[in-house]
């Protein structure tokens, strides 16, 4: 790829390189998301709620683990774009040597790790889990370089590749009794295929090399990344570490899967931030009044589009979760309609993160996640031992409500130079709307008996009213979204924010 092409010099050809990295990047997470979805839902009628309880201490350790396998320095590679030939082979080089070390300590301290987390049982899965932490290492650089080079069709390919593998291994292994095992071992497999065909489809790699002063640079520039990293992925797992610890598996198991449903909007809804919202606030970063608009519309768009989805959540928790699962899940229900109200705050707060980073606020964002760690821990540790899975659920409410989002208000208010007001008007109506349908799906539902006429009859009436209740406010609000986000020209510094920005959504695929 030519110089020219890579800073994006040209818009026009610019332009055409974003419009198809944001279809393939959107059409890759919606198929994933889809398939992993219909998985799960098999997965939970083979595997028992405790032996999921074990898997997810696993998974949790490598997940915090492989946040910082390459001390952050891969992302140089997205920023420094015309210095990518003399830092790519001493980028590869940590990756690979850190990932590797990383790795043989994760094997060694799996008994450990799974005992204080309240699992012993996970030893194993743990360790199986190191593989895939010893690969990630090799495949950090051209994974990166794909990323900066919106090389999302070939991206494609391999997510796609190594869904299939992990999920055809997984259920072989499951239905044959595998159980926490057949789980650790998919993961195996879909990484292995992954790495494969990353090294195969990607266009450029570099061969590992050292260079004494180019190491002490890319450290210092990613290690400050790669504590943020840690940061963000203990607190997307204090509450499964503190249930493990103290509730146990099984109840892990049930919160795990009341997690996952309630993720939906999230992760759906995220993925509007990063192929849009992101790349369209970096460009309008200069006029406070036009970001202002810009910030005021997505969070109308977010709320409008999540918020139907919650109260669904919350409503008609009890008979998604017995259908979908099965009754041996029905505990996870009264987890889910707490977590589901979580699942949109989640979504404001990640486009509040958003707002930061394109203002170039990443240190604010970076303290306001320590804060959000250090008041979380606490109040969950209370909430588990007082509720379980339930008493989880409400700490995380209780926290991102009435402490995380009026701070990262008060932020963008007061650091970044944002009016309050389009900030939390654009929440008010949808959440009228959204507790007006609630009420009408939960009677609605009461009407008839079966879990499935339940689910269908209070999912026509709560669509049914939140149309009828925000019907012209989504017309107005459709017509701003086409003004606002119609064909712009790119700027150059654009490609290191939308590349920066996927592997931002690569780390929450993890």
């Amino acid at each position: 790829m030519s110089a020219e092409t890579a800073t994006g010099s040209t818009t026009g050809g610019l332009g055409k390189m974003l419009a198809k990295a944001a279809f393939w990047s959107a059409a890759n997470t919606a198929l994933l998301r889809l398939g992993q979805l219909a998985i799960s839902i098999v997965i939970a009628r083979l595997v028992a709620p405790d032996e999921f309880g074990v898997f997810v201490v696993a998974l949790t350790v490598y997940q915090i683990v492989i946040s910082f396998s390459e001390f952050g320095v891969s992302t140089a590679l997205v920023r420094e774009i015309d210095n990518a030939d003399r830092i790519g082979p001493t980028v590869a080089t940590i990756a690979i040597v850190s990932s590797s070390a990383l790795a043989v300590l994760m094997f060694l301290s799996a008994p450990w790790i799974s005992s204080a987390l309240g699992a012993p049982a996970a030893a194993d899965a743990v360790r199986v889990l190191a593989i895939p932490l010893l690969l990630a290492g090799p495949t950090a650089v051209p994974a990166a370089l794909m990323a900066r080079d919106f090389q999302q069709g070939r991206k494609m390919i391999t997510d796609v590749s190594s869904f299939v593998v992990a999920n055809g291994l997984l259920l072989i292994l499951a239905i044959n009794g595998g159980g926490v095992m057949a789980l650790a071992w998919s993961r195996v497999a879909g990484q292995v295929a992954s790495a494969v065909l990353i090294f195969i489809v990607s266009t450029k790699n570099y061969r590992p090399g050292f260079d004494k002063r180019e190491a002490k640079r890319l450290l210092r520039f990613g290690m400050p990344l790669a504590g943020a990293n840690i940061a963000g992925f203990t607190l997307a797992n204090v509450d499964f570490m503190v249930i493990g610890r103290i509730a146990g598996a099984t109840q892990l198991g049930y919160y795990n899967l009341a997690f996952t449903v309630s993720s939906w909007p999230p992760n759906v809804f995220t993925v509007i931030l990063y192929s849009v919202t992101l790349p369209a606030l970096a460009r309008v970063k200069g006029g406070i009044t036009e970001i202002t608009r810009h910030v005021s519309a997505a969070l109308s768009a977010l709320c409008a589009a999540s918020f139907p989805v919650t109260t669904a959540c919350v409503v008609l928790a009890h008979p998604l979760v017995t259908l979908v699962y099965g009754d041996r899940w029905a505990p996870a229900a009264t987890i889910l309609g707490v977590l589901a109200i979580f699942g949109s705050i989640r979504v404001i707060i990640s486009l509040f993160s958003d707002v930061l980073v394109a203002l170039e606020k990443t240190n604010r964002l970076f303290h306001l996640q320590l804060v959000w760690l250090a008041v979380l821990t606490p109040v969950m540790i209370l909430g588990v031992m007082w509720g379980d899975g339930i008493g989880a659920g409400v700490a995380q409410v209780a926290v991102s409500l009435l402490v995380v989002t009026p701070i990262y208000l008060v932020v963008l208010v007061r650091s970044a130079g944002l009016p309050l007001e389009p900030l939390v008007r654009p929440v008010v109506l949808p959440l009228l709307a959204a507790i007006a349908s609630g009420v009408a799906a939960h009677f609605a539902a009461e009407t008839v008996d079966s879990a499935l006429a339940k689910l269908v009859v209070g999912l026509l009436a709560l669509l049914a009213v939140y149309l009828l209740v925000l019907g012209r406010w989504l017309l107005r609000l459709v017509k701003e979204l086409k003004a606002l986000y119609g064909r712009q020209p790119l700027s150059e510094a654009d490609t290191q924010v939308i590349a920066l920005s996927e592997l931002k959504k690569e780390e929450e695929l993890l």
